[in-house]
Formats: C-alpha cells, structure tokens, sequence
C-alpha cells in the first residue's frame, strides 16, 4: 500500500511541475508566434522600414527569450537578424528559424520543412524548389544533423545545374533520408527516456521500501533491547 501511493505522489508531482512549466512555456511561445505573424506581414506587404524597427525594438526582449539556449543558438539568432535588416528579402530565414525555436520540439518542426520541400520538388518548378531550399536551409542545418543538410546542399546544386529526372530523383531521395533517420532517433530516444521513468519509479519504489525495513528493524530492535534491560 505505501508503494502504490509514494508512486501516486511522485507521478501527481512530477505532473503537476510539468504542467506549470508547460504553460508558462506555452504563453511564452504564443507571444513569440504573434510577433512572427506580424513581422511577416510587414515583409509580404514590403513594408520593410516598419519592419526593421519592428524587429530592433524588441530583439533585446528576444535575446532574453533565447537567454537559456545554447551560445550557437543565439549566435545564429542575431547573424540571421542581421542578414534580414541588411537584405529584407532575407527576412524569411530568420522567420523559419524563430518559427523552428518555439516548437515543442523544433527538430521534428525541421523534419516537418524537409517534407515541404519534398512535395515542393514534385510539383514546383525548379527555380522556386532552390529558393524554398535557400530560405529554410539555415534553420535545417542548425536543428538537424548537418552531414544531412550537406548531402541535400549537394543534391540540390546538382539539381540546380541540370533538371532531369534523375537529379530530380536524387533531391527527393535526400529529403526522404532525413525524414527516415528522425524517425528512428525519436524512438530511440522515446525508449531512453522510457527506460528512464521506469528505472527511477523502481529505485525510488526500493529506496522508500529499504528505508521502511530499516525503520522497522530499528523500531525491533528497540523493542528487543528494553526487553533485555
């Protein structure tokens, strides 16, 4: 009985924190989203100088936004921002890349751009498939492996050189490994942390169990000793 509810306790706990994080997490996020939303608008409608300043008056706020992330994840933040206000045209980049570091789990986001672009290349033409490529590019290689990216990288250059059917055909190839090689690391990594949620309940089950048996030795023992006196 003490086994089943220290395991309802932890469990409620354990949910209750991720609850709390979530939601804070969640607010957050959808702040960020409406700014993107904004943000491209004002990019599509070529409102660029509404754009510029749009994004300088609240890059500090970002940057505090991207405060706990990694110092590559904040240097290709500020390198992207940069382009965008050099070249408006750019904008877009950036806009992937801010879209990609909201998710939940922004390299299954990544993935998710990847199969965009494979049916891009089945139904685009050439010159629109490279650009789409271009402007997502920068987001991929951050969130995905980059060997990955550098054999599409490849591919779409060939591609770009000469459109047939077998360069064609290469490219989707490329897209479609990326796809099957995410897959299979999220369940590896659904498996470890399986493994993990169940080895820890099992030794907090032995720790709570080890303790009651050496309270109860300890309690005997007592018992024993003002027997003996």
């Amino acid at each position: 009985m003490g086994r089943a509810i220290l395991t309802i306790i932890l469990s409620f706990a354990c949910l209750v924190f991720l609850s709390n994080h979530w939601l804070l997490a969640s607010s957050e996020d959808q702040k960020w989203d409406s700014f993107i939303t904004q943000y491209r608008y004002l990019i599509q409608d070529e409102k660029y100088e509404l754009a510029e300043r749009m994004l300088n008056n609240r890059f500090s706020e970002m940057e505090s936004y991207f405060e706990g992330e990694s110092p590559a994840q904040k240097e290709k933040l500020e390198q992207l921002s940069t382009a965008a206000i050099d070249d408006p045209k750019r904008a877009e980049e950036l806009i992937y890349f801010l879209k990609a570091s909201i998710q939940p789990d922004p390299n299954e986001f990544a993935v998710g751009l990847t199969m965009d672009i494979l049916n891009s290349v089945e139904v685009m033409e050439r010159k629109q498939v490279i650009k789409q490529w271009t402007t997502i590019a920068p987001t991929l290689n951050y969130f995905l492996k980059p060997t990955e990216i550098q054999r599409v990288n490849e591919a779409m250059s060939h591609y770009q050189s000469s459109e047939s059917l077998e360069t064609k055909q290469f490219v989707m190839q490329q897209l479609e490994l990326i796809s099957t090689e995410s897959s299979e690391q999220r369940k590896y990594d659904a498996f470890i942390w399986t493994a993990i949620i169940i080895g820890t309940t099992i030794l907090c089950t032995l720790v709570y169990v080890g303790y009651r048996k050496y309270k109860a030795e300890r309690e005997l023992n007592k018992e024993k000793r003002k027997l003996n006196s």
